[in-house]
Order: structure tokens, then sequence, then C-alpha cells
């Protein structure tokens, strides 16, 4: 069982489908006009429960992590990013995968001078290496991969970019490694408001998440809570499938 101080679960329905690298790369987007309603009403919910837990707490800078590789985490950062930015909201997306990073692909954002984070993070002008993306949110792409990822991550210059950033910024999305094969999510806990953990349906094993959880537990991370992603609908669940079509319907025609 995961154990977090606040629940925030959503799960994201879509039509079961086998899982490979083409479908992880054509990335599904709250924008695109063929997204199914329970889809596109799934990231409603998870900006809106990050409100309800934001009580006593205001949660800017949001770290979303995963298990294992392929759970969808970097979908979830584009789709979150997008969804705040439809109620009005400043926000930058942070490529913070700097051994393997995939933001740039799927946003179709490729710098040629390859600035970003690592590079910020070496000396580089931070406002020079933003980019402004077609979804209408800023996005730092993870630059040219270091040797040294941890040990940037960790550093005092990673604290004092995000803490510059809080001050032009409502939100910062921050996408990083899984966190059982590498400790670049961890490091970068010290820095952030709370992370999102994210699991794919029918990947990560029970044992890997709760080896995952244990780790950012260690370091006192504040895991506000996880989303079910790839959540197949049972067939059985006919009077599920009945609510969410007439709410469609209703939407469509209003």
């Amino acid at each position: 069982m995961l154990t977090m101080d606040r629940k925030l679960l959503t799960n994201f329905f879509r039509k079961n489908q086998k899982i490979n690298d083409q479908n992880i790369r054509s990335l599904k987007k709250i924008t695109d006009e063929n997204s199914p309603f329970q889809f596109v009403e799934a990231y409603k919910s998870l900006r809106t429960n990050i409100d309800f837990v934001s009580v006593n707490k205001r949660y800017q800078t949001i770290e979303i992590t995963s298990a294992i590789p392929k759970e969808g985490k970097s979908g979830i950062a584009i789709n979150l990013s997008i969804s705040f930015v439809e109620i009005g909201k400043k926000v930058i997306l942070i490529d913070a995968d700097l051994r393997k990073p995939m933001l740039s692909s799927y946003l179709g954002e490729n710098p040629a001078d390859a600035k970003g984070l690592s590079t910020v993070l070496t000396g580089c002008d931070l406002y020079a290496s933003i980019l402004h993306t077609k979804f209408h949110f800023d996005f730092l792409p993870a630059g040219l991969i270091p040797p040294n990822p941890v040990e940037l991550l960790g550093s005092r210059q990673m604290g004092e970019i995000l803490c510059e950033l809080r001050n032009e910024y409502d939100f910062i999305v921050i996408d990083t490694p899984p966190v059982s094969l590498l400790t670049d999510a961890v490091t970068l806990c010290q820095f952030v408001d709370g992370i999102i953990f994210v699991i794919r349906q029918k990947t990560a094993s029970i044992d890997q998440i709760k080896f995952a959880m244990k780790k950012l537990e260690s370091v006192k991370a504040n895991v506000i809570g996880a989303i079910l992603n790839d959540y197949v609908v049972p067939k059985d669940s006919s009077q599920s499938k009945n609510y969410y079509n007439n709410y469609s319907d209703y939407y469509q025609h209003k």
C-alpha cells in the first residue's frame, strides 16, 4: 500500500492498447480534438485536487516522477502544464531528466544551441535558455547531457534557479527520471513543494512501487499523491461509462 500524508488520486482513462515505444512517443494531449472526454476531465480533476490539498501550503513547484521508465510521467507533466495554462496561470515546464530527456521530442522543441537546465546549472543565462511553446507555457529543456546529473540537480545553483523562477511563474512543473533506478528525482526533492507519483497500470510491480516510495520517504519527500495512468475501465462498469457519456453529451451541446 502507498502511504501518503495527502490523497490526490486521479485515474486517466484510455482505450486498452498494447504499451510500446510507438504508443508512448505519440503523446495524447488534452488539447487534441479527438481526446476522450474522460481523459480531459481527469486532468481537470487533477488540477482541482492540487488546489484542494493546497489548503495549508501552496504547491507552486511540483515534481513528477515514477518507479520505473515508461509509466507516462512526461505526458502527465505536459498535460498538467496545459491544464494550468487553461485557467490563466503562468507555467514553466522543466525537463530535469538529464540522462534521457524526452520532453523536447514530445513538444517538438529542439534548440540548435542545446541550451537547457544542464547548461544553466553550469553558468549559462537562465532566461536565454527558456523556450515558449505553442501550448502557451514556457519550457526549459534538459540541455546537454552532463557526466554528473545527480550533483547538478542537488547543487546550490539548482535551488537558486527554482527560487528565481518562483518569482516569475504561478506553477513550476518538473519532469524527473524514475526513482527506483536513479537518485536524481530523490536528490531534487529538497527543492520542491510536492511530488506526484505516477503509476501506470500493469507496468510497475508492487515491489518496485514500494521500493520507490521507501527511497522518497527516506529523504522525507512530500508526496502529495499518486496518479493511476492508462487505467482501463472494466467491461462490466456500464453505469460508470453511461455517467461519463451523459456528461460528455451535456458539455458538447451546452
